[in-house]
């Protein structure tokens, strides 16, 4: 295991740490904060952090496993930081990546709430990369701070709650009504997602709108979308 401090732990608990400028390669467990660990984390920061791992890999944490003082991961900050996996190079002989912006791989019950992500560069697609069967975890008031289009996207994909880092322009927005190949991409649905954006007093520009499907309408069949704070040109 490879970590940003605890590289591997029994029922113990991490929180309030403060991460700077750090960077970690390798391993089979890789996180942030803690490499492997029967263990909670909360409330920990980081900042313009580096994770690279070769299997089972997350912002904060690679690997959770149950223990006797709580299972949370919960609290936690990440801003300009990156979650990946080592450039094709694999662990212990294993052929893919677990990759969580938060949590590599859950194997326990437990909660990954509270926490934000800002300005992330990952492959990772969700929270967590893999909760194992058989086991429950919370999910829920997560934010994810997004500061360009990409960024913006993919957070809406995702659902959840969104906070605005910045001004964003949008060439053409292509992200809402159904399922449709368009030019550069395809229409994503959000009817089924519950997005939250909070505009926190910035403005959303959009230049154009390419769709056949939404009636050149931004948020055409978004039934769970809710925004505030957000001045839309």
């Amino acid at each position: 295991s490879t970590a940003g401090i605890l590289v591997s732990d029994c029922n113990s608990g991490i929180n309030n740490i403060t991460i700077t400028n750090s960077s970690v390669y390798g391993g089979k467990y890789t996180g942030g904060v803690v490499g492997y660990g029967y263990t909670y984390v909360t409330n920990c920061t980081l900042t313009n952090c580096v994770v690279k791992g070769g299997y089972k890999l997350g912002g904060v944490i690679g690997y959770i496993c149950a223990s006797d003082e709580g299972n949370d991961v919960t609290g936690c900050t990440l801003t300009n930081c990156t979650v990946s996996g080592t450039d094709g190079q694999y662990a212990d002989n294993k052929s893919q990546y677990i990759i969580g912006k938060v949590v590599g791989n859950y194997n326990c019950n437990g909660s990954c709430s509270n926490n934000m992500v800002a300005n992330m560069t990952t492959e990772a697609t969700s929270l967590i990369g893999k909760i194992e069967a058989g086991n429950n975890v919370t999910i829920e008031n997560n934010v994810c701070g997004v500061s360009t289009p990409a960024q913006l996207k993919e957070a809406i994909i995702e659902g959840g709650k969104i906070e605005l880092m910045n001004d964003i322009t949008v060439d053409k927005w292509i992200m809402f009504s159904e399922d449709l190949n368009i030019g550069d991409g395809s229409i994503i649905t959000i009817d089924e997602i519950n997005v939250t954006i909070d505009g926190k007093g910035h403005t959303l520009t959009v230049n154009a709108i390419e769709s056949a499907g939404n009636n050149d309408q931004l948020f055409q069949g978004a039934s769970k979308l809710n925004i505030s704070d957000l001045t839309i040109k």
